[in-house]
């Protein structure tokens, strides 16, 4: 997927404005639970329920399977999700 500079810059001046990783509990929380997600530790429909916007973009990005999250988010491979 290729992402122009424009709209990337869009994009993070968007999670700026939102303040969307500025606080590393929201973005620790999305990560542990596209991780569940990714090691089939919880269903979609359970993850469309709790984690709407979460579960239409996987689905908007082609992402809704978890093996796909693989590709995109190696760095979950290993990590720790309890705190």
């Amino acid at each position: 997927m290729f992402i122009s500079f424009e709209n990337e810059k869009l994009i993070k001046d968007t999670i700026e404005i939102l303040k969307l990783n500025s606080d590393n509990h929201f973005y620790d929380s999305r990560k542990q639970t596209i991780d569940k997600y990714r090691k089939n530790e919880m269903p979609f429909e359970l993850l469309t329920y709790l984690f709407p916007f979460i579960a239409s973009e996987l689905e908007r990005q082609n992402l809704k399977e978890p093996k796909e999250l693989e590709k995109y988010f190696p760095s979950f491979s290993n990590s720790d999700t309890s705190h």
